[in-house]
Formats: C-alpha cells, structure tokens, sequence
C-alpha cells in the first residue's frame, strides 16, 4: 500500500483496532472509520463516517480502504457490496511482519505483528495471518481465511475461501483444508479437513458442520 494514501477502515470491532494499529504503524493516515453505529471506543483522532453503504462517491474515489472485519464471512459479504464502488487499486494491503520475497499477497489482507510467512506463499483476497501465526512454504491460502493468533501450517497446506485455523492450532505438511472449514484452537490437524466441518483435538477429529 503506498503510504501516502489516505485509509478509510470499514469495521472498527477487535479486529479493526489491530488493522488500525497496524495501518498507523506503516505510517498511513486513518481519515475515518465506516461501521453500523458509531464505536465508544474509537479513538478521538478517527471519526466516524457512518455506514459504508452510504459513504459519499467522492469520499470513495479518493481514499485506500481497508476492512477491518474479523469474519471470514461478513469480511466478503462486505467487500462483496463495496466491490462495484471502489476500484481494486483502492483496497489496501496491510503488512506488519516478515514476508519472504515473492510471496503473493492480494488486496483487503492484514499479516499481523510476529507473523512470518515463508517462501513461494500465495495468499487470497482478505486473507487475515493473524498475531505470531507461522506459514511455511508452497501454502495457498484461500480468499477471506482466518489463520489465527500463533496457529502454524507446516508447509505445502492449502487453506480453502472463508476457513479458519484456530489460535495455537498446527497443520502438518501437505494437508488440505476445506473452504469453510474451522479447526479449533490447539488442535493438531494429521489428515485432510473437509470442507464445512468443524474439528478439534490432538489429533483434530470431526464434531458438527458449520451450517
């Protein structure tokens, strides 16, 4: 993202408060937040700016964004919705820890702080590597995948659209898993995780679907 670009953040939870701090961090000026109400947390600095839905056109074709969502699937459904407002030139990228060169990132991204991802990476669009999580080589992570805070894939994983990999959770080489699946917080993952399932355990195990 260039720096001198002014960011509006769409979603200003948990999460966003991460995104804002990492967009502060690399020197972006935060103009405004968008969200469904006004944040009693939102820091003085960052005015609200309403819904995105009804952010000006102007205000629009100016500015980076960032979606600063936490949710696999409200992150898409929201950018789903932004998509035909803003040129992809205008969705940001947010980088606060060690990528290897070459590695593929796509727009709406954040790697957290401590995050390390290793050579030959492919992330999707809204991918969220979060706090100390560690990928290791020839991963490809699907569009709006969540790997959590100190999760770790040891290489050659392929994450499928909207999974996520629960904090501290661990992905042997080679694995795959689903678009939609969640892997609980812990668990050790020793064979392929279908998509929609929900496991957990050491090793994972099935225990409901996710819709």
């Amino acid at each position: 993202m260039s720096k001198h670009r002014q960011v509006v953040l769409i979603g200003l939870s948990g999460h966003g408060h991460v995104c804002l701090q990492a967009l502060r961090d690399s020197d972006a000026t935060v103009i405004g937040y968008a969200d469904r109400e006004a944040k009693s947390d939102a820091p003085s600095n960052v005015p609200y700016l309403g819904h995105e839905d009804d952010l000006p056109q102007d205000l629009l074709d100016q500015a980076s964004y960032f979606i600063g969502i936490g949710d696999n699937r409200i992150r898409q459904k929201v950018y789903e919705r932004m998509q035909g407002r803003m040129a992809a030139s205008q969705l940001a990228t947010q980088l606060h820890s060690y990528l290897a060169p070459g590695v593929e990132t796509n727009p709406l991204g954040l790697v957290a702080a401590g995050a390390i991802i290793q050579v030959r990476v492919r992330l999707g669009m809204g991918v969220i590597i979060n706090t100390s999580a560690s990928v290791d080589h020839d991963c490809d992570i699907g569009d709006f995948a969540h790997v959590a805070p100190g999760a770790v894939l040891a290489g050659n994983v392929h994450v499928g659209k909207c999974a996520m990999i629960g904090a501290n959770a661990t992905v042997l080489p080679g694995l795959s898993v689903g678009d939609g699946a969640v892997l609980g917080a812990g668990s050790v993952l020793l064979q392929d995780l279908p998509a929609g399932e929900i496991w957990a355990g050491n090793p994972a195990r099935p225990l409901a679907r996710t819709s």
